[in-house]
């Protein structure tokens, strides 16, 4: 069944212009959906569809130094376990995260921020952070979620 278009948007943090043509599957003279080559697909790490752009195989990690080098003690650090509750767990906030629950851009117009759909599993053994998010195709019926730092 075809549900119709599926609209997403891309930014940067720092919400800089992103710059199309530099884009490998970007076809300016592409206005209708067919297939296009330059669109690659992968199965299980296999190649399945499309041709992959020059110069993206994989390469061998460089030789570690002798002995290690340690990282400097004064850079910023980003370590989070989520081991939360739920998304109202105050220890969210006091680990630098805002779970984001107020209306604007960007996002769809009209949709909904959704707090409640982040939430907390326990996977072998591991806490994974969920982010759920889904649409039937009108702002009202879309709900966003996000985590902020």
């Amino acid at each position: 069944a075809d549900t119709g278009d599926m609209q997403l948007r891309f930014h940067q943090a720092s919400w800089a212009r992103l710059i199309q043509s530099d884009d490998y599957s970007f076809g300016p003279d592409r206005t209708a959906y067919g297939d296009w080559s330059k669109v690659t697909a992968q199965v299980n790490g296999s190649l399945v569809w499309g041709q992959v752009p020059a110069g993206n195989g994989p390469t061998d990690p460089p030789d570690p130094t002798d002995p290690p080098t340690d990282p400097p003690g004064d850079g910023a650090r980003l370590f989070d376990d989520f081991n939360y509750s739920s998304h109202t767990d105050p220890k969210i906030n006091a680990n630098g995260w805002s779970v984001r629950s107020n209306s604007g851009g960007p996002g769809v117009p009209g949709a909904t921020w959704a707090a409640e759909n982040v939430t907390f599993a326990s996977q072998s053994g591991n806490s994974v952070m969920n982010l759920e998010t889904s649409t039937a195709g009108t702002g009202a019926s879309t709900k966003h979620t996000e985590i902020l730092t």
